[in-house]
């Protein structure tokens, strides 16, 4: 199951003696189309088509139903339909078995009514559909490398930083000096997070327990609840948002976020952070966030919400998280930390430099978003016939 992505890709396996794998394995050729049946696997779009077998011939956990193409069918075409959001809304219907082992039947595949399209438009329609396929893989793989970039960026600012000129320091022609976190500019001090702090505000907050947000205080629209799914990367994104009725929202006014507050995730993916912008002012925070409220006067919030970034802080957190046995972030840990400071206007220079590559990043997601939207609208329309194929099948050509 590990060998195949939650987006329909076929990811590769390793290969063994045929005596090894005889018994206790679902059998499956080149072309066939896996469909994952136990729970969360389907839900989650696990699956694939078969591609570059040894000898033709593949294995795998019995937990995958096989689908053949007939004949006079097209198997690009069958493949696209198991991405079907429909049908894997159908199929999670379907399923049977107790609960956590619950798996789709082989009736439902068989008995799912799909396109009557000729075997020239289903292969018409899977090569455009695959051509988007292959758009978002490339995009994906931009994304991963900007995200790279980025990352070495940030640790190369986070322990050289940058001289009067805009440079990164070399340690061959600039002093640097030890420190409890490692080698930092001479010109730099390390301070603890705490030393930041406003006055005026808590500090650290912890978002509200769950208990304390009922179901019927949700809404389609409302005020809006930034969630560890809203932490993007170096923005809240839109499509995590949760909503709750003005009432409500009022009780939790002390759980409101202001500009320059930093969320910082306390469980799951521990150490995820973003800064609060002035659009996102007056949103409630989720149970499983924590504010950080600095001084500006003391601290570029901007520059502290990097640091936080950092590997220097990840380890730091790692090293209390495991101590404590427990993969949860605490305000004592949060405490705890400390961060190499430069002076004031290197900090301004680090993040405009951070903010420049940023740009890069946002492109190539909006780039992803942009392919991810339209294949999920070609999908529909075409396997479902509401847009006619012929049209397409002269640019579907061109794809292949």
């Amino acid at each position: 199951m590990s060998d195949v992505s939650d987006d329909g890709r076929w990811l590769g396996g390793d290969a063994r003696p045929l005596c090894s794998v005889r018994n206790g394995y679902t059998c499956f050729a080149e072309g066939d189309v896996l469909f994952a049946k136990i729970t969360p696997c389907m839900e989650n779009g696990k699956g694939c088509r078969a591609a570059g077998l040894i000898n033709g011939v593949g294995f795998g956990s019995t937990e995958f139903h096989v689908l053949r193409a007939r004949s006079d069918a097209d198997a690009g075409y069958l493949y696209q339909w198991t991405k079907s959001r429909e049908l894997r809304k159908r199929a999670a219907n379907s399923m049977v078995g107790s609960a956590g082992q619950q798996r789709v039947p082989a009736d439902f595949l068989r008995d799912y009514p799909i396109g009557t399209h000729s075997t020239r438009e289903q292969s018409a329609i899977a090569r455009v559909l695959d051509c988007l396929d292959r758009a978002i893989e490339q995009t994906e793989a931009v994304v991963a490398k900007q995200e790279r970039i980025k990352a070495g960026l940030l640790h190369d600012l986070l322990t050289r930083g940058l001289d009067a000129d805009g440079r990164l320091r070399d340690p061959a022609t600039h002093r640097f000096k030890p420190s409890p976190l490692g080698p930092i500019p001479e010109e730099w001090k390390v301070t603890p997070l705490e030393a930041m702090r406003r006055e005026d505000r808590p500090f650290i907050k912890t978002g509200p327990f769950g208990t304390a947000i009922k179901q019927s205080d949700w809404v389609e629209t409302g005020v809006p609840v930034i969630t560890i799914g809203s932490l993007g990367p170096g923005r809240i994104l839109r499509s995590g948002l949760q909503f709750l009725r003005e009432e409500k929202a009022l009780e939790l006014a002390s759980y409101r976020v202001e500009e320059g507050d930093i969320l910082f995730s306390r469980v799951a993916d521990v150490g995820r952070c973003i800064l609060v912008s002035s659009s996102e002012a007056g949103w409630i925070m989720s149970s499983n966030l924590m504010r950080i409220s600095l001084d500006p006067a003391k601290a570029v919030p901007s520059f502290a919400h990097l640091a936080l970034l950092g590997e220097r802080t990840a380890e730091q957190t790692r090293r209390s998280v495991n101590a404590g046995g427990r993969d949860v972030v605490n305000t004592a840990i949060l405490l705890s930390l400390v961060f190499a400071w430069p002076p004031r206007g290197e900090q301004d220079r680090i993040i405009l430099t951070c903010k420049s590559h940023d740009s890069a990043v946002w492109d190539a997601e909006a780039g992803l978003a942009k392919f991810r939207r339209l294949k999920a609208g070609l999908m529909h329309d075409l396997l479902t016939g509401r847009v006619p194929v012929a049209p397409l099948l002269e640019g579907a050509h061109r794809c292949h």
